[in-house]
């Protein structure tokens, strides 16, 4: 879980094009808890925000494409699963994870 915040907050700092606030919060969501990063960058081009996570997909001049995939992979080894949405300003990306009863 430690690289799934540190992609996702590191996804939110190079987004801002100027200074800005990275807000985190924990919260409960129906039967579990999710954990939403926003930021206060440009937001999504709309066109594009379903290719998030696929192999090798960047808008970053030097970025790989692999960071979100690696992301929701680990994400769905836990269980929970990843939205992205557009805000006023910026964006958020709420990681939803389901109670799983042992």
């Amino acid at each position: 879980m430690k690289q799934v915040l540190i992609n996702i907050v590191k996804n939110a700092i190079e987004a801002m094009e100027a200074p800005g606030t990275i807000k985190i919060n924990a919260f409960a969501k129906g039967s579990g808890i999710a954990i939403s990063v926003k930021d206060e960058g440009p937001g999504i081009d709309e066109t594009i925000i379903h290719k998030l996570g696929e192999p090798f997909f960047t808008t970053k001049q030097n970025g790989t494409g692999l960071g979100l995939m690696v992301t929701r992979q680990i994400l769905d080894k836990h269980h929970a699963k990843l939205h992205i949405y557009n805000n006023d300003k910026g964006s958020t990306f709420e990681m939803d994870f389901e109670r799983i009863d042992s």
